[in-house]
């Protein structure tokens, strides 16, 4: 993302792009990787649903950053 920041700020559009896109691929392989794999261990673990407890607002913290990068 710095890179992205830096090159807007610079005038290179074009840099900036690929930059945001390669800081977005990775930022969902990391998103996927968390729902798909770490919290259903954690709350298998734990005893949590899905739908309460620590995974379930970072799962609704993902959605947000999903919109924010469409943004």
């Amino acid at each position: 993302m710095a890179k992205a920041r830096a090159a807007a700020g610079a005038g290179s559009r074009e840099v900036a792009s690929r930059a945001f896109a390669e800081f977005r691929v990775g930022l969902e392989r990391h998103i996927a990787g968390e729902e798909e794999h770490l919290f259903p261990a954690f709350e298998g673990l734990h005893g949590f649903s899905p739908d309460a407890g620590p995974t379930a607002v970072m799962r609704g913290e993902h959605r947000e950053i999903e919109r924010l990068l469409d943004d």
